[in-house]
């Protein structure tokens, strides 16, 4: 393994660590080596938004697309910040820009689907959930999200299908087993009564 590639794979693991302080000190120093590496950038700049330091993620989101315009990650992730601000008009125009750049990029569609559900348009976020499977069916949050809205809409039988989808896909996805639970309590409540 190379040492470009090993330097990486640890700031890899203090990301999949939950471990931002040290991601983001890793990652910006490996950008004073190599400041172009788009690659650095798509790591740091989530470390930079679960920590919510929004101004200098959008930093680096604006560098990021600036040095490659014809990728669309930066776009996600300026479209993500802004969801994060509360600044929804403004996410849907970074994702639709990315969706411009490559229609089948799931992680775009489900960042619609999320701020249409966000602002109560569940039909229109079932679609870009739907599209966003059609494209990677191996992301729990999109099954969690639709089991969400169909628990919403008290179809529970459809809603616990896909909290259970989410749950095999990912065994510690503790949101869909607590609404997988609450689901069947119901159901069995209502059954019952």
């Amino acid at each position: 393994m190379t040492k470009k590639l090993e330097n990486i794979n640890k700031g890899l693991i203090y990301l999949k660590d939950k471990n931002y302080v040290k991601a983001e000190t890793f990652f910006l120093n490996l950008l004073r080596n190599n400041p172009s590496n788009t690659q650095v950038f798509s790591y740091l700049i989530p470390a930079l938004i679960e920590q919510k330091k929004f101004s200098d993620a959008l930093k680096f989101s604006e560098r990021l697309f600036n040095l490659n315009k014809k990728n669309e990650l930066g776009l996600i992730y300026i479209g993500i910040i802004n969801f994060n601000l509360q600044k929804y008009t403004l996410a849907f125009e970074f994702f639709e820009r990315a969706l411009l750049l490559n229609p089948e990029n799931s992680d775009a569609l489900l960042n619609m689907g999320v701020t249409f559900r966000k602002l109560g348009n569940n039909s229109r976020a079932i679609e870009y959930f739907e599209r966003s499977l059609k494209i990677d069916s191996n992301k729990s949050i999109i099954f969690y999200n639709l089991g969400s809205i169909y628990e919403e809409e008290c179809d529970l039988e459809k809603s616990m299908l896909f909290f259970k989808k989410a749950i095999l896909l990912n065994s510690k996805d503790f949101d869909s087993i607590h609404a997988f639970s609450l689901c069947q309590l119901t159901m069995h409540n209502f059954n019952d009564g």
